[in-house]
């Protein structure tokens, strides 16, 4: 879920926040026998970008779209030793390009 802001007509900065949540059922096996462990992921998410789209219908976007890790259940200790646990703030972004009508 995000919340977003984008301005003008034809040209645009686009802003927003949200949240993401990961209900995550892990089977493993347990000394021959099959077990699951429960864990729960809460992601905040943000999106700072660009989007131009021309009168004729071209339309590009340019974002970037962080998420940070804020509160886990996950055993990192456990299943990432010696590497330890992944990184709380992950840089993602993306590039789109369209028609738009």
């Amino acid at each position: 879920m995000m919340l977003a802001y984008f301005g003008g007509p034809n040209s645009a900065l686009e802003t927003g926040l949200g949240y993401t949540g990961f209900y995550i059922d892990q089977p493993f096996l347990n000394y021959g026998v099959w077990d699951s462990r429960t864990y729960f992921e809460h992601y905040a998410t943000g999106r700072l970008g660009y989007r131009y789209e021309s009168p004729k219908g071209f339309l590009f976007k340019v974002a970037f779209t962080p998420l940070y890790r804020f509160k886990s259940t996950y055993p990192y200790h456990e299943i990432c030793a010696p590497h330890g646990p992944p990184p709380r703030f992950i840089p993602y972004g993306g590039i789109g390009i369209g028609k738009s009508f």
